[in-house]
């Protein structure tokens, strides 16, 4: 298993935190330095940002969910392994211009 830092969708309370059921959630409101996050919408999107920071959760991904989670986010997203946190996180690649800046860097609590 590895790790996975979710700050969307998938995010416990999220809309689609389903798609995590079989791994296990290990930390909850963790705060990740070095990214923002913008509103696409519906879901967030999260770009590296020097001086940025934005809440997640830490989930343990069994390997098998790995192809769903990747299909998922699709080809907008990157998967990227964080080598100083140890984890991974789905990292936008696409253009953030005239998307809202997700103030505070929490999105559950900006989409409310």
């Amino acid at each position: 298993m590895h790790q996975l830092f979710v700050y969307g969708t998938l995010r416990k309370g999220g809309i689609s935190h389903h798609l995590l059921k079989g791994g296990k959630v290990m930390a909850e409101g963790v705060w990740l330095e070095g990214f923002r996050l913008y509103s696409a919408g519906w879901y967030p999107v999260a770009v590296l940002a020097a001086g940025g920071r934005i809440l997640g959760d830490l989930v343990n991904v069994p390997e098998v969910l790995w192809p769903a989670l990747d299909a998922y986010e699709g080809e907008e997203y990157e998967r990227v392994y964080l080598q100083k946190e140890a984890y991974w996180i789905y990292q936008y690649k696409g253009n953030i211009n005239n998307m809202p800046l997700v103030e505070g860097g929490d999105w559950l609590k900006w989409k409310r």
